[in-house]
C-alpha cells in the first residue's frame, strides 16, 4: 500500500534502492487508490530528484499537481527544483500559483503556506524584487510572527528600500527587533553600543 511505500522512502539510501522503490510506486500506480495517486507521483518525483533526474522529477511533480492542485508541498518542491535548475521565474510562478489557490488559507495548509511564502520572499530578494519580496515575507510573518529568520530578512529588505520606520506595521518592541536583526542591521535600528 501507499503508506508502506512512503515509509520505505525514508529508509532507502542507495541509487539501486531508489530505482527499485520507483518501480514499486509505478507498480502501485497501475491500480491506485484515486485518493492517493498524487502521493505516489510526488514520491516518484522526489526519488528522481534524489537521483539527479531533474526532467523526470519535474514531470512527476506536474502529474501529481494535475491530480491535486492544492498539494502545496508539491508546489513547494517543484518550485525548489525549478530554482535549482536556473528557472527562477518559473519557480516564482509555481509558488504564486499555490498562493492563489483558496485552499492555501485553510488551517491545515498553514505550514505549507509559510514555507512557500518564505521561499518566495527569499528568491524575490535574490532577484532584487524587493517590494514583492517584502510583501511575501510579511505574509509569512502574519502566519508565524516569531519566525526569527523571516523577521531578520524582512527588516533587512525594509532597510534596503529605505522604508522608515523599518518596523512599521509590526507590533514589536525595539528589543524584540534587535534580537532578530543581524549585527549590521542593528546599526540601522539603534545607536546603543
Amino acid at each position: 500500500g501507499i503508506v508502506e511505500l512512503i515509509e520505505q522512502s525514508g529508509r532507502v539510501v542507495t541509487a539501486q534502492q531508489k530505482e527499485q522503490l520507483i518501480q514499486n510506486f509505478q507498480d502501485y500506480l497501475r491500480n491506485p487508490d484515486q485518493n492517493t495517486a498524487h502521493l505516489a507521483l510526488f514520491s516518484i518525483a522526489v526519488l528522481h530528484h534524489d537521483l539527479g533526474k531533474n526532467i523526470d522529477a519535474e514531470a512527476y511533480f506536474r502529474q501529481a499537481l494535475r491530480l491535486k492542485d492544492d498539494f502545496f508541498i508539491c508546489h513547494l518542491n517543484l518550485g525548489l527544483l525549478l530554482e535549482r535548475i536556473n528557472r527562477a521565474t518559473e519557480a516564482i510562478e509555481q509558488w504564486e500559483l499555490a498562493c492563489n489557490n483558496p485552499n492555501i488559507n485553510k488551517a491545515e495548509a498553514r505550514d505549507d503556506k509559510l514555507k512557500i511564502m518564505t521561499n518566495l520572499g527569499r528568491l524575490l530578494e535574490i532577484l532584487n524584487e524587493y517590494e514583492r519580496a517584502e510583501a511575501a515575507l510579511l505574509e509569512a510573518l502574519k502566519l508565524d510572527p516569531d519566525n526569527g529568520p523571516v523577521l531578520h530578512h524582512w527588516l533587512h529588505l525594509r532597510q534596503k528600500q529605505c522604508r522608515w520606520p523599518v518596523a512599521h506595521g509590526l507590533n514589536r518592541t525595539e528589543t524584540e527587533l534587535l534580537a532578530c536583526a543581524s549585527p549590521i542591521a542593528m546599526l540601522g535600528l539603534s545607536n546603543d553600543p
